[in-house]
Parts: structure tokens; sequence; C-alpha cells
């Protein structure tokens, strides 16, 4: 991909930033990059992998998440400010995305409120294995490797097995259900490190690795990926999914959240 092409899918993301608040449309993407909204369209996502109207609502769940968690605005009030006119239609949104509801997410810090490790559970299912090897790119600067399995092509909401690593190297991830899934690793705290705009948010990315995607059936045991970790640049969509507590259910296991019976 040329430089030019890169810029203008730039310029179109720090609108994106500007006007969170905004309806924004094709037209105006495609005015900022100064290309045709059909060419834009295009190029926007051969560049992210992403549409652009999917990665804008990745960009303003990410900034409603760091609202949640950095000041006192209510549900409602967040729900506005990042572009949503019910905030209904936001919380279910954010619910499906990050994998608590807004209230929950800002109740539990920004964490999943996880129960006891489920490697019993998985041990009975009838399903196939991952096996895998972490590579870093660069070495990664803070935190545990969390890995894990989505049904999505971006990291966001919850994921169906995880493991984790205090280090690059080998995963296993067992039990794994059939179907079409990605593998997706983060180095980092994903929560507070969506800045508030396009050079922010790459001066210090969490990293991230990905591969998919993967057909697993249970009739071919056992899979291999390999994964390489690498600083989280501007063209990635924001990690949504909220914090593991890994240290709370052990090294492996599968996510199982506690009910929400006092969440908004």
């Amino acid at each position: 991909m040329n430089e030019s092409a890169l810029r203008a899918v730039e310029r179109a993301i720090e609108f994106m930033h500007s006007n969170l608040s905004e309806e924004v449309t094709i037209d105006d993407l495609a005015g900022a990059a100064n290309f045709s909204k059909f060419h834009f369209t295009r190029l926007f996502g051969s560049v992210t992998g992403v549409s652009p109207a999917r990665y804008l609502t990745a960009l303003r769940l990410a900034e409603a998440k760091r609202l949640l968690l950095q000041s006192e605005s209510s549900v409602a009030e967040i729900s506005y400010q990042v572009g949503y006119n019910s905030p209904g239609t936001f919380s279910s949104r954010f619910k499906m995305c990050v994998g608590l509801s807004p209230t929950a997410f800002r109740r539990s810090s920004g964490c999943y409120p996880l129960r006891a490790d489920s490697r019993a559970g998985l041990a009975q299912r009838s399903a196939a294995t991952i096996h895998g090897r972490m590579h870093a790119f660069t070495p990664p600067t803070r935190g545990e490797t969390f890995v894990g399995i989505f049904p999505d092509a971006i990291l966001q909401g919850v994921p169906s097995i995880y493991s984790a690593l205090l280090e690059p190297g080998p995963f296993t991830l067992a039990g794994v259900p059939d179907g079409t899934w990605y593998v997706h690793a983060c180095a980092a705290a994903p929560v507070a490190s969506m800045s508030a705009t396009a050079t922010e948010l790459s001066a210090e990315p969490p990293y991230i690795a990905s591969s998919g995607p993967i057909v697993v059936r249970s009739d071919v045991p056992a899979m291999a990926v390999e994964l390489v970790l690498r600083p989280r640049c501007v063209f990635d969509p924001p990690v949504l999914m909220a914090s593991p507590e890994i240290s709370a259910v052990g090294r492996f296991g599968e996510f199982l959240l506690e009910e929400e019976a006092s969440a908004g």
C-alpha cells in the first residue's frame, strides 16, 4: 500500500476521532480522505480489515470505555457523547462488543468478573485443541499476554476459551467447539489505552496478534497456529473486550460471567 493511500485512511480516522459525538456519513469520511466514496470504502477495508462504519463504531465504544472509567458522567450522557441518540441502543451495542453492560463495566473497573476456573468442564468436552506459539515482534512492555478464541475478526466480546502467558512461548487452547474462529492475543490491558486522537492512540499501543479464520472440526482433534505480537497501530480497530481477571481463575479456562442482576 502506497504512502498516499495510507495517509488518506489516516485522515479519515482522525476525522472520526474528532467527530465521535456527531453523525458521520461515508461522504464525510471520503471527503476527509479526498477520494470518491466508492474508492474510499474499498481502500479503507483493505487497510484496516473492517468497513468505515465498523471502525467508527469501535472508536465510539472505546471512547465510551474510557469515559466510564475516567469520568462521572451517566451512561445516558456518555451515550450521547459518543454519538448514540438512544442510551438503550448504546447499552446493547456496548454489551455485545465489550462483554459487559456499561454499568457492570464501570462497577468492575473495566474487568470481567469471573467465577472459578473451569478446566474440569473443558476436559469433558469432545472438541478440538489448538496448539500455538506466541512470538514477540518487540518485547511486551507490561502485563501478561492474553490469548483467546473469538468468533469475530476483531478483538471484541467474550472469548470462548482463553489462556495466559507470562512471556511469549507455546500455549494450548483445549475444548474449542466446532465452528469458524479467530485467535486473538493482547499483551497489555486494553481498557484505558485508547486515546482521543489518532496520533496519541499510536503513541503507546497495546501489543496484539491475530490468526484466522480457523475452521475447527472435532474430527480434526489438533490444530496449530503461530502468532506474532506487534504494537497496535492507528489502522487496527480498537481492542473492545474488557480486561480479563486472569489471576482470579488461574492460567487456563473458559469465561463464565457472573450474573448482572443489578447491572443497568
